[in-house]
């Protein structure tokens, strides 16, 4: 199954711009890759990130959610501490992250979409 994934930063700051965004693209990434994680396509925004995922079902979903925001805002607060000190964060994604499946060929439209948001969006 595909899914739809999103990550919002802590109180909808805006975050996510230059070194930052760049940063947390990469730890998402990385983290993907090496816990083997099916991520297929993402794009950021200044408070939010979107995610493609291929998982077996949302069990394995959530798991995987979990690792890669975690991942993903470790790196983030230990490398800006000026971020937990300037926009009084100790935590950098807001607890509820939300998933939705894709039907069947939507995966294609969330393609063609985020192909126009060139500036933001990467594949793996």
């Amino acid at each position: 199954m595909y899914f739809n994934v999103w990550l919002k930063t802590k109180s909808r700051q805006w975050l996510l711009a230059g070194d930052i965004d760049a940063a947390v693209k990469r730890a998402i990434k990385g983290s993907g890759e090496e816990r083997r994680i099916n991520l297929l396509e993402w794009e950021a925004t200044l408070d939010h990130m979107r995610l493609r995922i291929r998982a077996r079902d949302g069990g394995r979903l959530t798991r995987m959610m979990h690792l890669l925001s975690g991942a993903s805002a470790r790196v983030k607060l230990r490398a800006a501490s000026d971020l937990q000190l300037e926009g009084g964060l100790s935590h950098f994604w807001q607890n509820r992250q939300g998933s939705q499946p894709l039907a069947p060929g939507a995966l294609s439209t969330m393609s063609r979409y985020m192909g126009r948001r060139e500036e933001t969006a990467g594949e793996l």
